[in-house]
């Protein structure tokens, strides 16, 4: 076992045992927060996992957060239609990906699905969740590679995969500095099915050119909007005040550090050209809407935080975003959306949920995370590379007084959206020869 590996293993022992020891001071002072604490230590309760199942695969799926779990419920969607037998767990990193997840399973053709946190990537706690779950094969989402987890399940004789796979640069540079940790993991996945060619050359990059990898494409292209979305979406426009068709709705979506100030830039120039204008800013982080609000404040415009519609009309030029689980049906609302990470230098942000509804889409040029749908959104005339705050005004203001333009633009994103589904049926048959229980 290599240096790097026991100095990552060991640092893990140290924080299990301190999280141990703080077990009883948690239970007895944050009860609420006890069930979310044993489950981080690896210990998940019958009604958590519903039942065991003998005698049938039993497939574990981890997902980062709210991006990831909607791909990890279309890939299980599909699966269980291969194999009626086949039963899942899905893990999610964060609190709030939980929260999404028992959302879309409660709509989910999928039934019989384990909803749980994540454990630590420490041993005993790893060691507790493989014995309690008992999994055929774990599959990682995307970039979900945790190195205690996948080794001691590759020891044990569980399958593992990575499934759409996705890589920045800048994760590269991150995983080169710990390659001796990551490497050994990824040569011993049984499946890597990753979304293009890009990510399969800087995935050889930390693992090895003899990586047997499959390029399948883009899961988040056969994403679909469901009925309870279009239900969200007329709901909010009826909360926001906003007459069907005939508001000038600019969503930014998923703005990130210094982005809604250029956003509020940009609108103070649309705002001279179309006076109705509303703008809905949607921050990455909810937890940044009262500083945002604050902002607006500072720059003279009226504001409401969306929490506040509930009780009360909208009267604002401006709604910021400070919920979760309601960026999708916002995007319906939009005549035009600008999608964040894009004009601070951050990858990027999904830009497919908007085109799904048939929006225009705008986006700065730092969109490394999602190229390949930036270059087929903006081949199509679905899409377009704006450069700065002056730009975002002229393109939106342009589309916004060009009604029927507009509309193509969206017609050709959404269009650009369905000829490219179906990679999440070749991820699925990647997983399919490993579904039958080892």
């Amino acid at each position: 076992m290599d240096r790097m590996y026991r100095t990552y293993q060991a640092a893990g022992a140290v924080l299990h045992a301190a999280a141990s020891l703080s077990s009883p001071f948690v239970r007895a002072c944050y009860p609420a927060f006890f069930s979310s604490f044993q489950q981080r230590m690896g210990i998940y309760h019958d009604h958590l996992l519903q039942r065991r199942w003998p005698n049938q695969p039993c497939i574990w799926l981890h997902a980062a957060s709210v991006g990831e779990v909607g791909v990890a419920v279309s890939l299980m969607n599909v699966l269980h239609r291969q194999n009626r037998h086949a039963r899942f767990v899905l893990s999610t990193f964060t609190a709030a990906g939980q929260r999404h997840a028992r959302r879309l399973l409660k709509i989910s053709e999928t039934p019989h699905t384990a909803c749980i946190l994540a454990p630590a990537d420490t041993l005993p706690t790893v060691n507790r969740a493989l014995k309690t779950i008992d999994p055929d094969m774990i599959v990682c989402l995307e970039t979900e590679l945790w190195p205690v987890l996948l080794r001691s399940a590759q020891c044990r004789g569980i399958k593992t995969a990575l499934i759409n796979g996705r890589i920045s640069q800048r994760s590269v540079n991150h995983y080169l500095h710990i390659r001796s940790l990551i490497q050994p993991v990824l040569q011993r996945l049984d499946v890597i099915s990753v979304i293009s060619t890009i990510d399969a050359q800087r995935l050889r990059r930390i693992g090895g050119r003899k990586l047997n990898i499959t390029v399948n494409g883009n899961t988040k292209f056969d994403s679909c909007l469901s009925k309870a979305v279009y239900r969200q979406k007329d709901q909010l426009q009826s909360l926001l005040n906003l007459e069907c068709g005939k508001a000038s709705v600019i969503v930014a979506g998923s703005t990130r550090q210094n982005e809604p100030q250029m956003v509020l830039d940009a609108f103070d120039t649309i705002r001279d050209s179309i006076a109705d204008a509303v703008l809905i800013i949607a921050p990455r982080h909810p937890r940044r809407a009262k500083r945002i609000q604050q902002i607006v404040h500072e720059r003279g415009f009226s504001c409401q935080m969306r929490s506040t519609l509930d009780t009360q009309p909208r009267t604002a030029a401006i709604i910021v975003m400070d919920t979760l689980g309601e960026l999708s049906a916002v995007y319906g609302l939009a005549q035009v959306v600008f999608c964040g990470g894009s004009l601070a230098p951050l990858g990027g942000q999904n830009i497919i949920e908007p085109a799904l509804w048939g929006k225009p889409v705008l986006f700065g040029p730092h969109m490394d995370d999602f190229k390949d749908a930036c270059k087929l959104l903006v081949r199509a005339g679905g899409g377009k590379m704006i450069a700065n705050t002056l730009q975002l005004a002229q393109e939106t203001i342009t589309l916004l007084t060009h009604p029927e333009a507009c509309a193509a633009m969206g017609h050709q994103a959404r269009q650009t959206m369905d000829a490219h589904r179906g990679a999440v049926t070749r991820h699925a048959n990647m997983l399919r020869l490993f579904m039958q229980p080892t």
